[in-house]
């Protein structure tokens, strides 16, 4: 430990004048037989090394000098090659330097001290040359290329490098299907992964023989070489997870107010990892295998940031502020030090890390620039292997930093652009068709407000300011109200309204800590309707009824729930028929069942579906198809005691570019008459060519040289 130079204690990268530092360092300790720098630990010993100095005691004075060039902190004034050494021993003393210890005795014509000189100096570089050729030092400058992503990926959800840094797995989606893609750092070609629909968040085994990943509700397994995927336990909204050596998995099960938990890879029941729940997302494992690391967010300034929490659940505090998920990547083999990798505000950041006592240490610094979170879960889009192989990618986008709301026409023809580029999401049209509501972004955070737009005028009104994420907006039947889902307050899903005219204060409607995802304000003004997470049912269509006072009249009811996800809610503008998506069938399709009775679902989707939309006469059901393309069907309704619903077949009227990443929520509105669409996307996209991706970006050494 004590051959850590300076600059490697404060995290910054070495040169060939780290082994002048060894040099020097050996040559000290031969002559005082102590260490040089000596702490109770790695922590202590690395501070000792930036802030305190060499003793000299017991040290000849005529070998003091040198060293003292050796040992300098600052390596510009380091002695820059050890062929210099001589030069300093056989330069006479300075005066103004006077012995604190006893000066080697010349006699007899001959040199004691050139001979002990000597032997110490051979002995040194003995040493030094044992420790420099023992172990492969770390390159001087990194090794840094590009790796293009599949052809035709629509978006990139999330990768993983192996722990032996050769092969990435990717989940990425082409034509609206998203799965695993594989491919060797040495390879051509990335490879599709059957059995893996609708992956996300791969994570690899430490013997890097299978990689975990989440779909239909699951925490799933496969083996790296292929072959079908395996159950290990139920994850319905997975955010991330990690596998230590003795065969334990840590992951978030759902987006929000949920523990990390643990289970066994080979599959079991999952239990809770940590004591409290929040939106707890993407643990890793520290090299111990014992200790985790994960990402606390949608809570207040003061409690979000990476923690670090043990298995045995004695451990759980913050070790970094940053609202970003962080990866441990280790600095050499069997070491606990390395760096903490994440983003901040678009930079990728290292900060150094002392696993073993899970604290950080010395200075923060970039390593490269572009980044930004993908999707909204403050996901950083980067990976890192065990032995110096770092990956990220700058195409991310926060919540459709590049999508513009605009307005087509049934052939899918752009009539206009409604909303210039920025993060822009969740358009819905006002009743009387002369405003739109939508969430903006703010770009360099997690912050989102509930922006209105009135159209002739062309001019934006904010409806939120307090700094936390406001997101799916409806407008009331009489466009005098927007209901709305905000994190503020510490709960991911809290339901609240507003003026539509900006009048008067945001008035919470319900509160409690499963997220929900407003839906639908219903035509006849009698509820709000939204879709719950629920720990042991997943998600769930509720109501909220509603009063002539736009107050909430009665205690929220759940209308449709099992052991499979329903959510989108649409309730018809006649109030006999509710459309939503279940994936009881494994993915994602339309239903309709009668209301309020839901006795005889109907499904209404072939291929999937999501974000069904009726037409204000309730003769056309629209959705959005697993491609991007937007759908329609004719709906043929019977009134009378016995309400009855005839479904058409579904047509595809033209390719919305939707944001692959944004299905859990609408992205688009439609007029009255069904002729012209409100959507939230990327006009430059083709979902069948899939848009501009851009690549990954490949370091290895990466914390060799700064980077370029």
């Amino acid at each position: 430990m004590g051959t850590v130079t300076s600059e490697q204690a404060k995290g910054k990268p070495v040169d060939r004048r780290a082994d002048i530092w060894a040099f020097g360092v050996v040559v000290h300790e031969l002559l005082t037989g102590r260490r040089m720098f000596e702490g109770e630990d790695v922590t202590e010993t690395m501070a000792a090394v930036v802030l305190k100095d060499p003793q000299w005691d017991g040290v000849p004075f005529e070998v003091r000098r040198l060293l003292k060039k050796c040992l300098e902190k600052d390596p510009k004034k380091r002695l820059r090659d050890i062929g210099d050494a001589w030069e300093l021993l056989e330069a006479p003393p300075v005066a103004a330097e006077a012995p604190a210890a006893p000066s080697l005795v010349r006699q007899g014509g001959g040199s004691l001290f050139w001979i002990a000189a000597a032997v110490i100096a051979l002995g040194a570089l003995a040493v030094l040359a044992f420790l420099h050729f023992r172990e492969t030092p770390p390159p001087e400058r990194i090794l840094s290329y590009t790796l293009a992503p599949p052809e035709g990926v629509q978006n990139i959800q999330s990768f993983a490098v192996s722990p032996d840094g050769r092969t990435i797995v990717m989940a990425a989606a082409i034509a609206g299907k998203q799965q695993l893609w594989q491919r060797p750092l040495d390879a051509l070609q990335w490879q599709p992964m059957s059995s893996t629909d609708g992956a996300a968040y791969p994570f690899w085994s430490p013997d890097n023989r299978n990689i975990a990943f989440f779909a239909g509700g699951k925490l799933r397994r496969i083996a790296a070489s292929g072959g079908p995927s395996q159950p290990v336990c139920d994850a319905p909204d997975g955010r991330g997870g990690s596998w230590n050596r003795d065969d334990v998995i840590v992951f978030s099960p759902v987006s929000q107010d949920t523990a990390v938990q643990r289970v066994p890879a080979g599959g079991g029941v999952p239990v809770d990892a940590t004591k409290t729940k929040g939106v707890y997302r993407f643990p890793q494992f520290l090299p111990d295998g014992r200790h985790f690391l994960y990402l606390v967010s949608g809570s207040t300034a003061d409690k979000d940031g990476t923690y670090v929490s043990s298995l045995d659940g004695t451990e759980n505090r913050r070790v970094l502020a940053d609202r970003s998920s962080a990866q441990f990547a280790v600095s050499a083999a069997g070491s606990r030090l390395g760096h903490l990798i994440f983003v901040r505000e678009d930079t990728l950041m290292a900060q150094p890390f002392d696993a073993g006592k899970a604290q950080v240490w010395g200075d923060v610094f970039p390593v490269g620039e572009g980044l930004s979170f993908t999707g909204v879960n403050n996901f950083a889009p980067v990976a890192v292997s065990g032995n110096g192989v770092l990956l990220y990618w700058t195409g991310g986008r926060r919540g459709g930093g590049t999508n513009q709301i605009s307005w087509y026409d049934r052939a899918g023809k752009l009539l206009e652009m409604a909303v210039p580029p920025s993060g822009v999401l969740m358009p819905a049209i006002s009743p009387d068709e002369k405003t739109i509501v939508f969430s903006r972004g703010d770009p360099g955070s997690d912050r989102r407000d509930i922006i209105l737009r009135d159209l002739s005028r062309q001019n934006d009104r904010r409806l939120t300011t307090d700094a936390s994420a406001n997101v799916t907006p409806f407008f009331s039947p009489d466009g005098a109200r927007i209901v709305f889902r905000s994190n503020r307050g510490g709960h991911l899903g809290d339901l609240y309204q507003r003026a539509s005219n900006g009048s008067g204060q945001d008035e919470l409607l319900l509160s409690d800590p499963n997220g929900k995802m407003v839906d639908q304000w219903s035509r006849d003004g009698r509820f709000i309707i939204y879709a719950e997470q629920d720990p042991k049912t997943k998600n769930d269509v509720w109501l909220l009824p509603m009063g002539p006072d736009s107050k909430p009249s009665g205690e929220p009811m759940r209308f449709v729930h099992s052991e499979f996800n329903e959510f989108d809610g649409q309730l018809s503008p006649d109030s006999h028929w509710m459309a939503y998506v279940s994936d009881v069938s494994g993915q994602r399709e339309v239903y309709v069942q009668p209301f309020p009775s839901a006795d005889n679902e109907l499904r209404i989707s072939t291929a999937g579906g999501v974000q069904p939309r009726w037409r204000g006469d309730g003769k056309e059901l629209f959705f959005q198809a697993p491609d991007g393309k937007l759908m329609a069907v004719t709906m043929t309704l019977s009134s009378g005691p016995t309400p009855s619903l005839k479904a058409g077949v579904p047509l595809a009227l033209f390719d919305a570019h939707f944001p692959i990443q944004t299905q859990a929520f609408f992205n688009y509105d439609v007029t009255a008459d069904g002729k012209r669409f409100l959507v939230s996307g990327d006009p430059s996209a083709s979902s069948s060519t899939g848009p501009s991706i851009a690549p990954l970006i490949v370091r290895v050494n990466w914390n060799a040289a700064p980077p370029k």
